[in-house]
C-alpha cells in the first residue's frame, strides 16, 4: 500500500495522514490563516527576545513601557516575516517500486 503525498498548510509536501508538518506543529499553527508575520522586543545588548507580539501596536505598548522601566536603555521592535528551515530527507521510490512494509 503506497502513502499518497500531501501539503502542509506552509506548502511542504507530507503524507496524507499527517495534518501538518513537524515545524508547523511545533509553531501551534493550524492552517494558512494562522501563519501570519508577528513581533518582538528587544533590549539592545540582552539576550534574544522570547515574547511573540501578534501585533505592532502591542509590541509597541511592550517597547514603551519597558523604556519607561529602563531610562537610557534601548528597544527595537523586530518583525518576524518569514521562517526558513530545513526539510527532513524523504525517499520517492521510482518506476513503481513499492517500499518495504518495514520502511
Amino acid at each position: 500500500m503506497s502513502r499518497e503525498i500531501n501539503y502542509c498548510a506552509c506548502g511542504i509536501e507530507i503524507w496524507q495522514d499527517q495534518e501538518l508538518c513537524t515545524h508547523c506543529k511545533a509553531l501551534n499553527l493550524k492552517d494558512k490563516n494562522d501563519m501570519t508575520s508577528y513581533y518582538y522586543v528587544y533590549r539592545v545588548g540582552n539576550r534574544a527576545p522570547t515574547i511573540k507580539h501578534p501585533t505592532l501596536a502591542s509590541a509597541t505598548n511592550e517597547a514603551e513601557r519597558l523604556a519607561n522601566q529602563h531610562p537610557g536603555d534601548t528597544f527595537e521592535i523586530l518583525q518576524c516575516l518569514a521562517i526558513t528551515r530545513t526539510v527532513m530527507a524523504k525517499t520517492f521510490w521510482l518506476d513503481g517500486v513499492t517500499p518495504p512494509t518495514s520502511v
